[in-house]
């Protein structure tokens, strides 16, 4: 996968990853309109990521996905949540803040307490369509750090 897929391309990929769909499927699943999923799966089949046969579309498994393109959704999707923040649609909380060492100590135990719920109800089998998930992000990064990638 090449990292100039667009959000809903990778909406339908990830929808596609949990199993072959129809069109009308992947409509539900993403709440994607039926015109722009069909432009979009035209697209994909013609760029050979996902495989067409009998109307049923499906990953080409011979697709890597890569660090990059996993990099770009991180980034769409901040930028979207940032956005719906202003719009009053989304929460975000951040903050400055000076941890002594023993603080950094208990917010990373807090942090590992939070990772392993969400990694706990990720595992549940649960019969939900994709636009129903919910995306939550967390992280630290030092101040200073975050110079470096500008």
């Amino acid at each position: 996968m090449n990292q100039g897929l667009l959000i809903w391309e990778r909406m339908i990929l990830e929808s596609l990853s949990k199993g072959q769909k129809r069109l009308n499927e992947l409509c539900d699943d993403t709440l994607i309109g039926f015109n722009m999923v069909k432009n979009i799966l035209d697209n994909l089949v013609q760029e050979k990521f996902i495989l067409e046969e009998a109307g049923i579309y499906k990953i080409n498994r011979e697709v890597n996905f890569e660090e990059e393109a996993i990099k770009e959704e991180v980034k769409d999707l901040f930028t979207s949540l940032v956005g719906l923040y202003y719009k009053n649609k989304s929460q975000i909380k951040l903050k400055k803040i000076f941890l002594t060492p023993a603080e950094f100590e208990t917010f990373k135990m807090q942090l590992f307490t939070l990772e392993g719920f969400l990694e706990k109800i990720s595992k549940e089998e649960r019969d939900i369509r994709l636009h129903e998930q919910r995306i939550i992000m967390w992280g630290h990064a030092p101040y200073a750090h975050l110079l470096e990638d500008i």
